[in-house]
């Protein structure tokens, strides 16, 4: 229940993003990523906050929710696995055939794609947990990195998306 409960809590900020984000995007651009850290608002309001706010909320949103896979897959891997075979059964054997390959290359997976399923294989496949923090944040600033880089190159038509003039 302790790593469930932040789990539900994320959800539901992540789905009060999608229902106001073109309002939070204009007025409130920092409350958006805290909300919701997906790629498009990332890069939606790269050009709107400075370096400083961008990156720490930025990093801070990403990160969040990683620790709590790492531990549900550290605890519960291998169980949580086998319960998503019987209560999914399109999810689980996909879940399985990822952890496999997770197997064969689970540094660069945690330092280029830390999603929720990758944390989860790196706490069942018991990788220690600095070396995971530490993939894990190099890859989440980099990410935010990259896609800032993204955002000013594509500056242009991003603010024609966001004045309602793109086509």
């Amino acid at each position: 229940k302790l790593l469930v409960a932040p789990v539900v809590f994320l959800v539901i900020c992540s789905n009060i993003a999608n229902v106001f984000w073109a309002t939070l995007h204009d007025d409130h651009p920092l409350l958006l990523i805290a909300l919701s850290s997906i790629n498009r608002y990332l890069i939606l309001v790269s050009d709107q906050l400075d370096a400083v706010s961008y990156y720490t909320v930025g990093t801070l949103r990403l990160l969040v929710s990683d620790p709590l896979f790492f531990l549900l897959g550290y605890w519960y891997g291998d169980r949580a696995l086998a319960w998503m075979d019987e209560k999914a059964p399109t999810w689980g054997p996909m879940l399985r055939r990822f952890q496999a390959l997770f197997g064969k290359a689970a540094w660069p997976l945690v330092a280029i794609a830390p999603n929720n399923y990758i944390c989860l294989f790196a706490g069942a496949a018991g990788m220690h947990i600095g070396l995971f923090f530490a993939l894990n944040l190099v890859g989440t600033v980099g990410r935010l990195y990259l896609i800032r880089v993204l955002g000013d190159a594509f500056s242009s038509p991003i603010d024609q998306v966001q004045d309602g003039t793109g086509t």
